[in-house]
This record gives C-alpha cells, structure tokens and sequence, in this order.
C-alpha cells in the first residue's frame, strides 16, 4: 500500500527482474481511495507497458488505496519477488514447443 497523509495521484515506477520489454502492466484496486471512495475491489486503476528497460509507469494512482499490479506477456510468466519491495517482479521465459506436421501423398 502507498501510504501518505492525503490522498492524491502519484505515479508507480517499479520495475520486473531481469529487464522485459513489451509486457502489459494492469494496476487493480484492492481497496478504494478514501477521496471520494473511489475504486471498487477488482476494478482496474491503471494500466500500461514496461519500456525497453522493462520498468514501466502507471499512473496516476491515489496514495491512500491499496493495488494489486499484475503484468503479463505471451511466453512469460511474472512472479512478485518474495522479500523483496512492493510491485518488483521476477521474470521467467517460458519453454516453446513447435510441431511440425506433414502430410503423406
């Protein structure tokens, strides 16, 4: 959870482990801002794609709600790092299997 004393937008720049380029990053409310209750659980807040670096911002997120930040990419899967600061993640490259199938004449 962002915390502060007031509630107002502020951007999320974290950053997955190692670096991947071209993922979708989806910030849901798991708790709504106290400003005006805004953001039911489940509701998407924000969303975005990491840069070439593979960190990634989104934004702008109210700093008294609470967020879930899930990013995803074909042939990848994320993880949050255990341990680790909020909203960092590990990155593995999942294993492809091609078929190649020919016909008989």
């Amino acid at each position: 959870m962002l915390k502060a004393s007031h509630a107002r937008p502020q951007p999320l720049i974290p950053a997955p482990e190692p670096d991947h380029t071209g993922a979708e990053v989806v910030a849901r409310y798991k708790a709504p801002s106290a400003a005006g209750n805004i953001g039911a659980a489940g509701e998407t807040a924000a969303s975005g794609i990491t840069a070439t670096d593979g960190t990634f911002t989104v934004g702008p997120l109210y700093d008294d709600a609470q967020y879930e930040v899930v990013l995803s990419k074909p042939g990848t899967e994320f993880a949050a790092k255990s341990g680790g600061p909020d909203y960092v993640f590990s990155a593995k490259k999942l294993a492809q299997v091609h078929r190649v199938i020919r016909a008989l004449y």
